[in-house]
C-alpha cells in the first residue's frame, strides 16, 4: 500500500512541476496555478494527506502575509501614488535621462509595492511615452521589467519568493535590507549601462498623449503614515504577518475607496498556487519524493557553494521562481543552512528572473502590457540584454551571501 501511495506522490509531484516548465495543460485550458491546484485537491482527495494534514501544510505567514501586503499596494494605487511618479516621467524629454528614471522608479518602487503591480502599473504610460516621442521603446520596457526585479531583491516585501523566504527562515528586516541592498543598488546600475547601447534616433517627437492623474493628498498621506509603521514595525522585529494585517485592516476603513476596489488588485492566483504548492509539497516530502529528488540533484552539485546558486537559477527559468524556491527551500533547512543560504536563495531566484522572459511573472506582464501596445517584447532580444547583468549578479551574490 504504501508503495502505491508513493508512486501517486511521484506521479502528482512530477506531473505538477512538468505543467509548471510547460506552463499549461496540453488539450485543456489548464494554466500553472490551475494544474498546482488539481494536484493539491489530488493529495488530498486520494488519501495521501489528510485534509488536517493539508491545512496545516499552509505556511499561513507567508499566505497572510503577501494578502496583507497586496491589500496596502492597492490602496496605495487606488489612491494615486503611481499618478504623481507617472506626471514625473512624462516630463522628461532627453532619452538617456528617461532610461534612467525608468529604472530607477521600476527598481525602488518594487522594493515597496511588488514588483508584479509596479509592472502592471507603469508599463502601459512608458510604452505611451516613448512611443509618442518616436524612441525605440524595447530598452524602456526592459528597463520595466528588469529593474523590477533587481529592486524587488531589496527587501523582504519586494516579491512573493521574498516573502516566503522571510516567514520560513528566521532573517530579520534589517539583516535582509543591509546584506542584499548593495547587490540591487549594483545591479540597477549595470542594467542602466547594459541598456543604454538600445537607444536610437534623435530627441523630439510628439508630446505624451495626457494620462489623468488623480491623487488625493490626504489618502496618500494616510497610506504613507501607515506603511512607514509597517515597515517601523518590520526593523523593530515585529510579526510581519500581524503588522501589515493591522495596516491593511486601518487602510480599509476609508470613504473615498470602496472595498471592492481594493480588492481588485488582490492576485488571488498568486494566493492559490502558494497555497496549492504547500501541499503538493507537503505530499512529496512524506512519502519521500523530496529527499529522492534532492538526491538526483547531488551529482550536479547542489550542497557546494557553486553548484546550488546555478540550479536555483536554473529552476527558476524552468519552472519559475516560486515554485523553485518552495522545492528547496526544504533543502536549505535540511542541510542546516543559516541565514546566508536563505539571503543567497532570495538574491539569486530573483535575479534569475531576468535570465529570459519566462524567468518572471512580471516579465510576462510586461510583455502582454507591451503587446497591447504594438510592441513586441520577443524572447531572445529579453535574453540579450539581460544575460550578462543576470550572469554578474548571481555570481556576486553566490561570492558575497
Amino acid at each position: 500500500m504504501a508503495g502505491y501511495e508513493t508512486a501517486i506522490a511521484w506521479g502528482i509531484f512530477g506531473l505538477t512541476y512538468f505543467t509548471l516548465a510547460l506552463g499549461y495543460v496540453p488539450f485543456f485550458r489548464l494554466d500553472r496555478t490551475g494544474a498546482v491546484f488539481i494536484g493539491a485537491l489530488a493529495a488530498t482527495g486520494l488519501g495521501l494527506l489528510t485534509l488536517e494534514e493539508s491545512f496545516l501544510a499552509l505556511e499561513y505567514r507567508t499566505l497572510l502575509l503577501l494578502f496583507n501586503m497586496m491589500i496596502i499596494v492597492s490602496y496605495f494605487v487606488n489612491s494615486g501614488v503611481f499618478s504623481r511618479i507617472l506626471g514625473f516621467l512624462e516630463r522628461i524629454e532627453n532619452q538617456k535621462r528617461m532610461l534612467w528614471a525608468t529604472v530607477l522608479v521600476s527598481g525602488l518602487a518594487s522594493a515597496v509595492f511588488i514588483n508584479d503591480v509596479v509592472c502592471l502599473v507603469l508599463t502601459p504610460v512608458v510604452a505611451d511615452i516613448v512611443l509618442a516621442r518616436k524612441w525605440n521603446p524595447l530598452p524602456y520596457l526592459l528597463a520595466v521589467a528588469m529593474a523590477s526585479n533587481i529592486g524587488s531583491a531589496m527587501t523582504p516585501i519586494g516579491n512573493p519568493q521574498n516573502m516566503y523566504i522571510a516567514s520560513v527562515s528566521g532573517v530579520s528586516w534589517s539583516e535582509f535590507v543591509w546584506r542584499i541592498f548593495p547587490l540591487s543598488a549594483l545591479g540597477l546600475v549595470l542594467l542602466g549601462f547594459a541598456l543604454l547601447p538600445m537607444l536610437k534616433g534623435g530627441e523630439g517627437g510628439n508630446a505624451p498623449p495626457e494620462h489623468h492623474h488623480h491623487a488625493r493628498g490626504r489618502d496618500l498621506a494616510r497610506a504613507g503614515a501607515v506603511l512607514a509603521a509597517v515597515l517601523a514595525g518590520f526593523w523593530a522585529g515585529y510579526e510581519a504577518a500581524l503588522v501589515t494585517g493591522l495596516g491593511a485592516a486601518f487602510l480599509l476603513l476609508t470613504r473615498h475607496i470602496p472595498r471592492k476596489r481594493i480588492f481588485s488588485l488582490v492576485d488571488w492566483d498568486l494566493l492559490v498556487l502558494f497555497a496549492s504548492l504547500f501541499v503538493v509539497m507537503a505530499a512529496a516530502d512524506k512519502y519521500g519524493v523530496t529527499a529522492r529528488a534532492y538526491g538526483l540533484l547531488e551529482p550536479l552539485g547542489i550542497g557546494t557553494s557553486a553548484g546550488f546558486p546555478a540550479i536555483l537559477a536554473a529552476l527558476s527559468n524552468f519552472v519559475g521562481n516560486v515554485p523553485a524556491v518552495v522545492f528547496l527551500a526544504p533543502l536549505v533547512e535540511r542541510m542546516g543552512g543559516g541565514h546566508e543560504s536563505f539571503l543567497l536563495m532570495a538574491a539569486v531566484s530573483t535575479f534569475a528572473g531576468n535570465l529570459t522572459l519566462v524567468g518572471s511573472i512580471a516579465n510576462l506582464i510586461v510583455a502582454e502590457k507591451a503587446k497591447a501596445k504594438g510592441i513586441t517584447v520577443d524572447f531572445w532580444s529579453y535574453t540579450k540584454a539581460g544575460f550578462g547583468v543576470t550572469l554578474v549578479l548571481c555570481i556576486a551574490a553566490a561570492l558575497v551571501l
